[in-house]
Order: C-alpha cells, then sequence, then structure tokens
C-alpha cells in the first residue's frame, strides 16, 4: 500500500530534487510562517490540519498559491495532495 503524501512533504521533496540541498528551516522561517517547529512537522506529515493563518504564511513563504494548499470545499485536499474520486464526482453531479 502506497503511503499518501501531504502536499506540503511533496513540495519540500521537489525542492531538495531541484536545489540538490536539504530542506532544514531556521528558525527564522519558523517566526516568518508563525508555526513553532513540532507543529511544522506535524502538518508536513499530516498528523494535524492548519488553521487558516497558517496556510496563508505558509502560502506566501513557500510561493505557492494558497489553492493549492487549502481548498475552500475540500478540507482533506491540504493533507492529501489530492482530491479524492468521490469528492470530485459529487461536485460534478
Amino acid at each position: 500500500m502506497e503511503a499518501t503524501q501531504t502536499f506540503l512533504a511533496s513540495h519540500i521533496v521537489a525542492f531538495e530534487k531541484e536545489t540538490m540541498l536539504l530542506f532544514k528551516p531556521s528558525k527564522a522561517f519558523y517566526e516568518t510562517v508563525g508555526i513553532n517547529k513540532k507543529r511544522f512537522w506535524q502538518l508536513v506529515r499530516g498528523v494535524k490540519k492548519p488553521l487558516t493563518e497558517e496556510t496563508e504564511n505558509l502560502s506566501k513563504c513557500l510561493k505557492v498559491p494558497l489553492s493549492q494548499l487549502m481548498n475552500v470545499n475540500d478540507s482533506k485536499t491540504f493533507l492529501s495532495g489530492r482530491r479524492s474520486i468521490e469528492s470530485s464526482t459529487n461536485e460534478n453531479q
């Protein structure tokens, strides 16, 4: 069974592949996004759901469109990194 990766986790992996650098956030990063280290990694792993303010701050800091981090109609988008087939089917009806 394939593990589902959060959008944040896949963004970090893409950054590391593109830059050949390890993503290691600094204290300034955590202060800028307003999320402490423990909570940030809980969000990356999908253990916790982000607050609206956290999502907005991450969007600005990571230069990722807010719509990719959180979809108002589907709160699971942030956690799963993709929408489920059922939710897409229900919207089309």
